[in-house]
């Protein structure tokens, strides 16, 4: 069983990675359940089935009714807590009537992971704790988010009770993992380190559509440099677009596909800066997200200083 607010068609990244996952087990003969919440990323979405079984998963979804998006802390929240109440009660039920090896639960809500420790304290399963992202240890470093120091205190003790409950904890980096042993007290002998994979349908050899470029406005001539992803907090995307200034005149075009609380930054920063080679795009079904990498002449991955340790 495996337990995430987000999981495909919703375009969170977390949700696509674990679909890999979990359409990879299938096919190495496991059998995988996945509970996870209607598409909630963005506010705008179709939704999906309340039950499903695709790629040989079994999707148990949790309905969001008017908490999907991110454009407000508050609806985050709201819809963080919604998926974790109804999240227990569909996974609860779901282990009373069937025999589970493991209980998996993610990151994305940050404290999803108290939900897999008492679904897998209720069916006596092992409990794996799979972190993207260390909590509080991430808010507290971007000043993300001004809260109350007892509020700090309080998220650090659940995260740690969390990863008390872990038979394993899997992390995707040595910084990550030394943090968790500093600053968690998690045994090193219980902390693996698997780092986000790359997908094998992405051979570098392959040729995009060719009318990608001309379907985003952008010239057959034009030096392609992309950001794919979520654009959030420890992202120093400013460092890019000032890239982008320097090179305003050349024939280079930066862009940004993806989403996440720093695509409105960089809506404004582009107009503020008439920045004309600069395009942005949302997420994209995935084979129009493949034509676009594919398109590009360089990729960047983008990380704050020192975050390297926390996410």
């Amino acid at each position: 069983m495996i337990i995430n607010q987000y999981y495909a068609p919703d375009v969170a990244s977390s949700g696509q990675l674990i679909a890999d996952l979990c359409e990879g087990l299938v096919e190495v003969g496991h059998e995988v359940t996945v509970v996870c919440a209607q598409p909630s990323y963005d506010e705008e979405v179709e939704e999906a089935p309340h039950f499903e079984e695709v790629d040989g998963v079994k999707i148990h979804r949790v309905r969001m009714r008017g908490t999907t998006g991110r454009r407000s802390i508050v609806l985050r929240t709201l819809g963080y807590l919604r998926f974790l109440i109804f999240s227990w009660w569909i996974a609860r039920d779901l282990v009373s009537g069937n025999k589970y090896d493991v209980v998996v639960a993610f990151s994305n809500p940050p404290f999803v992971g108290v939900v897999g420790a008492l679904i897998a304290r209720r069916g006596s399963i092992p409990f794996l704790s799979v972190l993207y992202d260390i909590h509080p240890d991430i808010v507290r470093s971007t000043n993300w988010i001004n809260v109350p120091e007892v509020v700090f205190s309080l998220w650090e003790q659940i995260t740690c009770w969390i990863l008390s409950q872990a038979s394993s904890v899997v992390v995707l980096g040595q910084g990550m993992k030394q943090t968790l042993i500093d600053t968690k007290k998690v045994n090193s002998e219980a902390i693996n380190v698997i780092p986000v994979w790359a997908r094998p349908e992405f051979d570098v050899d392959q040729e995009p559509d060719p009318e990608t470029k001309s379907r985003f406005g952008i010239s057959d001539e034009e030096f392609i440099v992309t950001f794919a992803g979520n654009i959030g907090i420890m992202q120093p995307i400013e460092h890019v677009l000032d890239a982008a200034e320097r090179l305003r005149t050349c024939n280079v075009r930066f862009l940004f596909l993806g989403g996440g609380v720093g695509f409105e930054r960089i809506s404004d920063l582009v107009a503020k800066k008439n920045l004309y080679n600069v395009t942005i795009i949302s997420y994209q079904p995935f084979t129009e997200f493949k034509n676009l990498l594919l398109s590009s002449d360089v990729c960047l991955v983008t990380l704050a200083d020192g975050m390297e340790k926390l996410s």
